[in-house]
């Protein structure tokens, strides 16, 4: 069974999530902070926490016009929270500090990342892009081993059939400046072997590719 997380790293973990809600950095103000403490002692799960957070940005973006910026406080939310918390309550499950693990791991947290970042993207193809790597993900999430070697694996094979896909759906354009950027790198590192070389290349191509996407590697947010 894993440890309850320490009340630090519960408010920790929802600065980091809220942050990408507004996507610029963030700190809870004192009244966000006492409302956060008071979940952590009510024993309600990060995920639970984060389910709301993610209904409320889903609210807000059906009904925000362009170039809106998300609510700045957690008092928006904590309405959409209290509906997540009512539903976890009626589970049955046991109302003690929550016994979860923090948000920034495991697939559920990663759900609602990439879900938060397919509604905030504003480039059709980029958000067509992000909404294939959240199936993906609640595939793989349907029959997720807990194996973390194999969920690793699994994560890593998704990662590439996404930046595949994304790459072969950029116009010509956009993929000859993305050759170009690799090449550049490259010509950086020379004395490279055929072998060191075709590697380094395709590193380079993810590396691009995830900067358009601005997205990183999936196994990097579930570690």
């Amino acid at each position: 069974m894993s440890q309850p997380p320490r009340l630090a790293d519960y408010c920790n973990d929802i600065e980091r999530f809220f942050a990408l809600v507004r996507m610029s950095g963030f700190v809870l103000s004192a009244r966000d902070a006492e409302r956060v403490r008071q979940w952590y002692l009510a024993g309600i799960p990060l995920a639970v926490v984060v389910e709301g957070i993610v209904a409320g940005a889903r609210s807000w973006r059906y009904k925000a016009g362009t170039g809106e910026r998300p609510p700045h406080n957690l008092s928006f939310y904590s309405r959409f929270v209290g509906t997540r918390v009512r539903a976890f309550r009626r589970q049955g499950e046991p109302a003690e500090v929550a016994e979860e693990v923090p948000a920034s791991s495991g697939l559920g947290p990663l759900l609602s990342e990439v879900e938060l970042l397919a509604l905030r993207e504003e480039r059709p193809l980029e958000r067509a892009v992000k909404e294939e790597l959240l199936a993906g993900l609640r595939e793989l999430s349907a029959t997720a081993t807990t194996d973390d070697g194999e969920l690793a694996s699994a994560l890593q094979l998704l990662d590439a059939r996404i930046l595949a896909l994304y790459h072969g759906r950029l116009e010509p354009e956009a993929q000859a400046e993305v050759a170009d950027e690799v090449g550049r790198a490259l010509a950086g590192e020379p004395g490279l072997s055929r072998r060191a070389r075709e590697g380094r290349e395709r590193a380079l191509l993810g590396a691009a590719l995830r900067r358009r996407l601005k997205l990183v590697e999936l196994v990097e947010l579930v570690a």
